[in-house]
């Protein structure tokens, strides 16, 4: 090993907590596999693995470990939209629900900066193991789901048939002479949410890990993959997510920056001028277009009710999950109006984050909302450029599940997008780390050829800058 790299890990392990030496590192990649792994197959226990992922900090908690935690705006901009919510409960339709999720957003804000402190403060070598770790799992729950697509969840029906006890009370299943003959159509969506979310952390660490005449035809057989088993299912949210995800990397392999003033737009425009938009999707009648699914002009119906209750509290909005609460509170029948798919009413939640948001936490959340995302963009401007691509499809992807999908307060939804941040910051950090990018020439200052192109440490970076400095000057 060069004794550059030597003096990396060492000093990577002194920023430890001195309790770190008493873990051993076998233990993280078969933690991360089994995280990834169970999130893919039952994305309900997202809250759960978050707490997985952050049990180490959590243990080795010192003054290391708080040093680590510096105030940044966007960290300060967190912590003060979780202050607004805990005012925003006081006038919500239950206002001890309300608080619950307050609590909620708290936890899982602290969950996923304690996993973030630790991943930072790790050794390379443990970062590598974790790496490992998110593949394995990450192939593992695909090629599940890849199967259970393609076989209408042959898997599945046939757990529910050799262990009857398993099978999950309600309409999900349809049974014939004892017998699970199907399961509902929409089963897996929040798995394919979930394996959308995962993609983008896992190609960053492939092209981190492996050689790039390995690492680029396996990315493209694993996105076409996912590809195949998003646009299998029945999650259309998915479909849209998986699409813009590759436009926006594709766009910022060409042009970075350009790429990321896109996205922010698109951020801007649709947290701002989400209600006229819900209004003018109404208007244009396409609650009664005959090409988008029904499950689409079902939502044009419950978002032009939610976006017309908007108005009744513009500013500070209408509460914490009132979205639900007066859902539940109507004892009348819904009635559905000849030619339309959906009753005149909300839904439990508003299968739109961003509406939801208006609705619920009015134009303060709503500016809340649009400086998080801003400040997460600009953050990734900062990231070395292989990952921004990456980081960008991540981001589209979460954006656009958010936008058609569940609830904004439901556990599972929340702690998969804190999940999603953990996972990209640990792909970056491997991605940064000298041990796996220039494994040959790691004390040189000649540029390297990695999997994403030429790049290479400060040094060599310096060194390309002062040839071209050099042939400008020529």
């Amino acid at each position: 090993m060069p004794a550059g790299q030597n003096e990396m890990l060492s000093k990577s392990a002194r920023t430890l907590p001195p309790r770190a030496s008493r873990i051993p590192l076998q233990i993280f990649g078969p933690l991360l596999a089994v995280i990834i792994v169970v999130f893919l197959i039952a994305p309900r226990g997202s809250p759960l693995l978050l707490c997985l992922m952050a049990v180490p900090a959590i243990l080795l908690i010192d003054r290391s470990w708080l040093q680590a935690l510096r105030p940044d705006p966007l960290s300060l901009t967190l912590l003060g939209f979780g202050g607004y919510l805990l005012i925003n409960s006081a006038w919500a339709a239950s206002p001890a629900i309300a608080y619950s999720k307050v609590l909620l957003y708290g936890t899982l804000l602290i969950l996923t900066y304690a996993a973030m402190a630790w991943i930072r403060q790790a050794s390379p070598e443990t970062r590598a193991r974790m790496a490992i770790g998110m593949l394995l799992g990450f192939a593992l729950g695909g090629i599940f789901l890849f199967i259970e697509i393609l076989s209408h969840q042959s898997i599945q029906r046939a757990i529910f048939n050799y262990l009857p006890a398993l099978r999950p009370a309600g309409k999900n299943l349809t049974i014939h002479n004892d017998v699970v003959v199907a399961i509902r159509y929409d089963w897996l969506n929040r798995n394919i949410a979930a394996l959308n979310i995962v993609l983008w952390p896992a190609l960053l660490l492939m092209t981190t890990r492996l050689n790039r005449k390995i690492a680029i035809p396996l990315c493209i057989v694993v996105t076409v993959a996912v590809a195949i088993t998003t646009l299998g299912s029945f999650h259309e949210s998915s479909k849209v997510a998986i699409v813009l995800a590759l436009l926006a990397w594709t766009m910022s392999r060409l042009a970075p920056a350009w790429a990321r003033r896109m996205v922010a737009g698109a951020w801007i425009l649709t947290t701002i001028f989400i209600v006229p938009l819900v209004l003018l999707l109404f208007q244009q009648d396409m609650h009664h277009s005959r090409w988008l699914p029904k499950t689409a002009k079902q939502r044009v119906i419950l978002w032009r009710v939610t976006a017309g209750k908007t108005l009744d509290a513009p500013i500070l909005g209408a509460g914490i999950r009132t979205t639900k609460v007066n859902l539940m509170a109507i004892k009348k029948k819904p009635v559905l109006q000849q030619g339309y798919v959906y009753p005149w009413r909300t839904g439990r939640h508003g299968h739109n984050v961003y509406l939801q948001t208006w609705y619920e936490l009015g134009a303060v959340g709503a500016a809340f909302l649009l400086a998080i995302g801003l400040l997460i963009l600009r953050a990734m401007g900062k990231l070395p450029r292989p990952a921004q691509a990456f980081a960008l499809a991540a981001f589209s992807t979460a954006a656009a599940i958010a936008a058609f999908s569940w609830g904004m307060w439901q556990a599972w939804f929340l702690s998969s997008f804190c999940l999603l941040a953990v996972l990209m910051f640990l792909a970056v950090k491997v991605a940064s780390d000298d041990h796996w990018r220039d494994r040959e020439n790691c004390a040189s200052d000649e540029p390297v050829a990695g999997p994403a192109g030429p790049s290479a440490g400060p040094s060599a970076e310096r060194a390309n800058q002062r040839a071209a400095a050099s042939a400008g000057r020529e």
